[in-house]
């Protein structure tokens, strides 16, 4: 079995050295667990000696990626590293995977940038692909899914639950049977028994899901039914109160039109007219103006806010209504 060839990492020990990914890619004799085992070898050598941590060499590194549809055309050499410790191996396999997931959809047009609406465009533009009879087509495209999904799950904030079903709808459009219970009916009795387990598995995720996903409805409803419910009782007290300053202008109107009437009566009283006219028109005035109406105002400016000052508003109406009622219950002088 070879080896890969080491060189030196970016570390500050010259005695630590990193295996190059052009060996591991390059040479099919290179073993993954071979490569592993001498990254981890490197690994500890720098912690042991205090070094920095070591890195795979940038050039070599910047040159197997420029290659890497050359050297690992379906993707099958960076899948065996997937999940890989340490995490120089996890960043370098999730490197390969942006680029191969970003160099998947060069050639899709899409508005949506989001990290769902991409994951669409991908299985869409890959279906083909993914399910298809060219062989090696088939394994890039389903190795690249394998690489795509815990990289956009764990990395891009994509949810387990908006992603699988859209593969699932990419399989179910090329699936011939119109019965898709009979289809997966007869897929479950060819899987082995930990392939069943591991699809249960899903089955469980997805009922806490949708569980989760109604429980949350339900409480939107809820929220928007109370909302509602307020808003309405809102609406009505605000009637309420419109209604009652409709009422207290009317009252106003007519302790005018009496003061009117009391002010004609004494313009018949020549011996009066030109003290007590004056002093009826001020009294009258002074109260309409300055008691009544800076209240009346206030009330309905009160309403205007938002939200409504229905409390000032109503304080306001109280005030209006009862300094009509005094100033109708004095004595005509």
């Amino acid at each position: 079995m070879g080896h890969p060839r080491s060189d030196q990492g970016h570390t500050s020990n010259a005695s630590v050295k990193m295996p190059r990914l052009s060996s591991y890619y390059g040479s099919p004799t290179v073993q993954p667990l071979a490569f592993l085992r001498e990254v981890r070898t490197a690994v500890k050598a720098a912690r042991a000696s205090k070094a920095d941590p070591p890195s795979f060499d940038v050039r070599d590194a910047e040159e197997t990626l420029e290659r890497l549809a050359e050297l690992d055309p379906t993707l099958v050499r960076t899948v065996k590293l997937l999940g890989k410790d340490p995490h120089q191996v996890r960043h370098w396999v999730a490197r390969v995977t942006r680029d191969a997931f970003e160099n998947s959809l060069a050639d899709c047009s899409c508005d949506e940038d989001s990290t769902q609406g991409r994951f669409e465009r991908f299985i869409v533009s890959s279906a083909d692909d993914l399910l298809g009879t060219d062989k090696r087509r088939r394994e890039r495209a389903q190795n690249l899914l394998r690489l795509s999904l815990p990289w956009l799950v764990e990395l891009q904030n994509l949810k387990l639950e908006e992603a699988l079903p859209l593969v699932g709808r990419a399989k179910r459009a090329r699936t011939k049977s119109t019965d898709l219970r009979r289809a997966i009916g007869r897929l479950l009795f060819r899987v082995p028994v930990p392939q069943l387990m591991n699809i249960s598995l899903v089955s469980a995720f997805f009922e806490e899901a949708l569980a989760d996903a109604l429980d949350a409805r339900q409480n939107a409803l809820w929220e928007l039914s109370r909302s509602r419910d307020e808003q309405a009782a809102r609406i009505r007290e605000i009637s309420e109160l419109r209604n009652e300053i409709e009422r207290a202008v009317k009252k106003r109107n007519e302790l005018a039109e009496r003061m009117a009437v009391t002010e004609a009566q004494l313009k018949g009283q020549k011996e009066l007219r030109a003290i007590d006219r004056v002093q009826i028109r001020g009294r009258a005035r002074s109260f309409l103006i300055d008691r009544l109406a800076p209240l009346i105002s206030d009330a309905r400016d009160a309403l205007e806010f938002d939200p409504p000052q229905i409390d000032g508003a109503r304080q306001r109406l109280d005030m209006v209504i009862s300094a009509i009622a005094k100033e109708l219950d004095k004595p005509d002088e």
